[in-house]
C-alpha cells in the first residue's frame, strides 16, 4: 500500500491565543486581538495595529521566534510520542521568512546608542537556527533546514515533508512556520503602501491593506503507519507549489500561477474541485491580493466557489507561519465540523468574486484547500482530507542528470561590474549584488544546457546560509539612523531570502516550485535534495540548482570572536553556482553527470557508525567504497570537524577527502563547485562529503559521464 501522511499533532501559539485551543476558538468566533504597535518604538507607523504574542518570555540567548516555536512545538510534542520512530527517520523543516531578525535589530540598535560592537545576537540570525532548535527539542536526527520564501515560507516546509514522507526518505516529519514582529517587516510593508490604516477588512470592497501578526505553529506529520493505533487529525492528501514568474512582489494578477498551485494538489490529492468543503484563503486584504486569488479561484471552481475564509483579521498576517497556521485551523475545521468566519468582512467586491463566510457555519468539512503566497510569485497549496485519500504511485526510479554548471567565485568580492555586462542598465538597476551573481549563474548555465522541460514545470531550487544580508542590513540601518522617515522599498524587497529565485523565475519565466532553502554548510545540498524530490515526485521536470552567499563585514567580525570556528572572517568570499539538472531529455546538451544520491542526515556519534551508513547508501546503488575514484570535502572549520573527517576516512580505508574548495574563500556554500571540481575527463564514480558547524552531514554521490 502507498503511503499517506497523516496530520498525528498540532500546536499553536499566536496573537490570538497562546495554545491552540485558545487560537483556534479565537478563530471560530472571528475574534481579534489587534493592538497598536508597543513592541518597539515606531515614530512613523504606532499607530498601526498588529497583533502581538502575548506572555512571550524571552530567554537569555533566545529569540521571540523560538519562545513561540517552542511554546507550539511543545504542546504537539505532548500529543504524539515521537520518540517511537526512529530519530534518523524524522526529519524538520522550518518555514521563516525571517528568523532571529527582531534580535538582530536590537542589537544594532544597542551599538548605535551606546557606540558598542556587541555582535552576540547573530548566534541566533540564521533562519536555520530555528530548525536546529526543533530538532534538538524533540531529538530528531534526520535532515534538518529552513525554507524562507516569505509568506508561503511554512505552505513549502510542509510540502517538502509531504514529498519526503511518501518517497520513504523518512517516516515523520516535524515542520514549524515562525515569524516574529521586526522593524522590517513593519517598514518594509509600510514602504510598499500595504499596511492597514485600521484592522484588515479581507476581500472587502474597502480593504486598504494588511495588519502584521507574529506565531508560531507546528505539525507533526508521518506515514500513516507510523500513528500506533492513533486518530489522525487529517490527512494531506495533496500539495502543489508553484511560481507566478511576474513579479518580484506583486501577484500576477490573472492568478495563473496560484490556479496552477490549486489544481496541481487538488491533482496530487485524487479530489475534484467540487468535493472542497472549504477554501482557506491567504486573503492578506491588499488590492492586488485578494482580486488576483480572486480570480485563481474562478479558474479553478468557476461559478461554484466553495466558503472562503481569510484568517488575516484574527491572527494578522503572520508571513511565513501563515501557511502552517491556515492547515491547521483547516484541521480543526474538520475536527469541528465548522467553517470560520472571514472576519471584517461587510461589502461584496466584484473584482475579486468572492463573498466570504461572513459567520461561522456548521458543515461537514470533508476536504480542504489551504493556501499560501508570498513575495516572487510563490505559491503553496495544500489539500487536507479527513479520510485517507487513494494514494498515487510516486515514480521515484527516475534517473537526475546535471547537464551544465557555472560558478561565480574570485576567491573575495566580485566584482560587481562583471555581473550582467551588457545588459539594458534599466533592466538591472533595482538588483542587489547577490541577485545578479545568481542571475548571471543561471544565465551561464542555462546557455550550456540548452534547456528543453517546460517552463511551468522548471523549478527554481537555491540554497543560502545567509540570504541578502547587504539588503537587509541596509534597510535596518537606514530606519534606526533615519527613525522611518526614509523608505527603501526597492531594498525591503531584496531583503528576503527567496530574493534570487524568484528573479531568476521572472526573468527566465519558470512557473514550477521556487524554492530557497538554508541549512548553513550544506545549504547547497539541501537545494538540491529538494530539486531531486520535486522532479522524482512528478512535480516539475527540471530544476535550476543553485545556491550562494556574499560576503558580509558583520559576519566577518563575528567570526572574530567565535568559540565554534577557526575562520577569524578575514576570507570570507562573494560566491554563487548554479547547474540545469533534470530527467532524461530535458535538456538539448548532452548529461555531464548523473546524480545518484543525496542524503541529509544528524552525524552519528562514531565515526564507524557513520561509514556503516555510507556503506548502506554505496550498496543501494551496487557500489563499492573502492568504486568511488573522488572523495571531496570542504575544509573543516573547526577541530571536531578535522577529527570526524580524519576518523572517517581512515575507517573507510581513504588517504584523505579531497578539498579543492580553498580557492573560492570562505563561504556556507562553496560545496557547491563539487561538480565544477569534478568535470572533464573519463567516467567516474564522486562523492561529495560536506559537515556543518551543527553536525548535519550531506552525502552526495553523482557519476561523472
Amino acid at each position: 500500500m502507498n503511503r499517506a501522511v497523516a496530520v498525528a499533532a498540532t500546536g499553536l501559539c499566536s496573537g490570538a491565543g497562546a495554545t491552540l485551543e485558545a487560537s483556534t476558538d479565537a478563530a471560530f468566533a472571528g475574534a481579534d486581538a489587534l493592538a497598536k504597535i508597543s513592541l518597539f518604538e515606531s515614530p512613523k507607523h504606532g499607530g498601526k495595529f498588529v497583533s502581538v504574542a502575548d506572555g512571550i518570555a524571552v530567554k537569555r540567548g533566545r529569540s521571540r521566534c523560538t519562545e513561540m516555536m517552542f511554546a507550539a512545538l511543545g504542546e504537539a510534542l505532548a500529543k504524539f510520542d515521537i520518540s517511537k520512530i526512529a530519530p534518523e527517520r524524522v526529519f524538520v523543516y522550518a518555514g521563516t521568512s525571517i528568523g532571529g531578525i527582531f534580535e538582530t535589530e536590537n542589537m544594532l540598535a544597542e551599538n548605535k546608542k551606546n557606540g558598542t560592537e556587541n555582535l552576540a545576537a547573530l548566534a541566533g540570525y540564521e533562519c536555520s537556527t530555528l530548525a536546529e532548535l526543533a530538532a534538538k527539542k524533540c531529538g530528531a536526527r534526520g535532515e534538518c533546514a529552513a525554507f524562507s520564501t516569505a509568506c508561503s515560507s511554512s505552505s513549502l516546509a510542509l510540502a517538502e515533508a509531504c514529498n519526503a514522507i511518501v518517497s520513504e526518505q523518512c517516516d515523520a516529519a516535524v515542520v514549524v512556520g515562525i515569524d516574529a514582529l521586526s522593524r522590517i517587516t513593519v517598514n518594509g510593508f509600510g514602504s510598499l503602501l500595504l499596511l492597514s490604516q485600521g484592522k484588515c477588512r479581507p476581500f472587502d470592497k474597502d480593504r486598504d491593506g494588511i495588519n502584521l501578526g507574529e506565531a508560531a505553529g507546528a505539525a507533526i506529520l508521518c506515514a500513516d503507519g507510523f500513528l500506533g493505533g492513533a486518530k489522525p487529525k487529517a490527512y494531506i492528501a495533496g500539495w502543489a507549489r508553484t511560481c507566478d514568474a511576474y513579479h518580484a512582489t506583486a501577484p500576477s494578477p490573472d492568478g495563473a500561477g496560484a490556479a496552477r498551485a490549486f489544481e496541481n494538489a487538488l491533482d496530487c490529492a485524487g479530489v475534484a474541485p467540487e468535493k472542497i468543503s472549504y477554501y482557506n484563503a491567504h486573503g492578506t486584504a491588499t488590492k492586488g491580493n485578494d482580486s488576483a486569488e480572486g480570480a485563481a479561484l474562478r479558474k479553478i471552481f468557476g461559478g461554484k466557489i466553495p466558503p472562503v475564509s481569510s484568517l488575516k483579521r484574527v491572527f494578522g498576517h503572520t508571513l511565513g507561519a501563515s501557511g502552517i497556521v491556515n492547515a491547521i485551523v483547516s484541521a480543526e475545521a474538520m475536527e469541528r465540523s465548522l467553517i470560520p468566519p472571514n472576519a471584517g468582512f461587510e461589502n461584496f467586491d466584484e473584482s475579486t468574486g468572492v463573498h466570504p463566510a461572513e459567520s461561522a457555519k456548521n458543515a461537514e468539512v470533508e476536504n480542504v484547500l489551504s493556501v499560501s503566497l508570498g513575495f516572487g510569485g510563490n505559491n503553496g497549496a495544500v489539500v487536507l482530507s479527513r479520510e485517507r485519500p487513494q494514494t498515487k504511485p510516486r515514480n521515484g526510479g527516475k534517473r537526475i542528470f546535471v547537464y551544465g554548471g557555472a560558478v561565480l567565485s574570485n576567491g573575495g568580492i566580485y566584482p560587481d561590474g562583471e555581473l550582467l555586462a551588457g545588459e539594458s542598465p534599466l533592466k538591472t538597476r533595482k538588483f542587489a549584488h547577490l541577485q545578479k551573481m545568481g542571475l548571471q549563474a543561471a544565465k551561464d548555465v542555462l546557455a550550456q544546457a540548452k534547456p528543453l522541460a517546460c517552463k511551468n514545470r522548471t523549478a527554481v531550487c537555491w540554497g543560502t546560509g545567509l540570504g541578502m544580508t547587504s539588503q537587509t542590513r541596509a534597510f535596518v540601518e537606514n530606519v534606526l539612523e533615519k527613525r522611518e522617515a526614509e523608505p527603501m522599498p526597492t531594498a525591503f524587497t531584496n531583503s528576503v531570502h527567496n530574493a534570487v529565485p524568484s528573479a531568476i523565475a521572472v526573468r527566465e519565466k519558470f512557473g514550477g516550485l521556487n524554492g530557497a532553502v538554508t541549512a548553513k554548510e550544506i545549504s547547497f545540498e539541501a537545494a538540491l535534495a529538494q530539486a531531486l524530490r520535486e522532479i522524482k515526485s512528478g512535480g516539475a521536470d527540471a530544476a535550476v540548482v543553485c545556491a550562494g552567499d556574499e560576503y558580509c563585514s558583520l559576519a566577518a567580525d563575528f567570526l572574530k570572536t567565535s568559540k565554534y570556528s577557526e575562520n577569524d572572517g578575514s576570507n570570507l568570499s562573494d560566491f554563487a553556482a548554479a547547474y540545469y539538472v533534470g530527467a532524461e531529455g530535458s535538456a538539448e546538451s548532452a548529461p555531464l553527470f548523473e546524480i545518484l544520491d543525496c542524503d541529509i542526515r544528524r552525524l552519528p556519534a562514531s565515526d564507524k557508525s557513520e561509514c556503516d551508513a555510507i556503506e548502506k547508501i554505496l550498496k543501494r546503488h551496487n557500489i563499492a567504497f573502492g568504486d568511488v575514484k573522488r572523495w571531496l570535502s570542504p575544509a573543516p572549520c573547526n577541530a571536531y570537524q578535522r577529527k570526524r573527517l580524519a576518523g572517517i576516512a581512515e575507517k573507510s580505508g581513504l588517504d584523505a577527502f579531497d578539498s579543492p574548495f580553498e580557492k573560492y574563500g570562505g563561504n556556507y556554500c562553496v560545496s557547491a563547485a563539487a561538480f565544477a571540481e569534478c568535470s572533464g575527463g573519463g567516467a567516474e564514480i564522486c562523492a561529495l562529503y560536506t559537515i556543518s558547524s551543527t553536525s548535519m552531514r550531506a552525502f552526495t554521490l553523482f557519476k561523472k559521464l
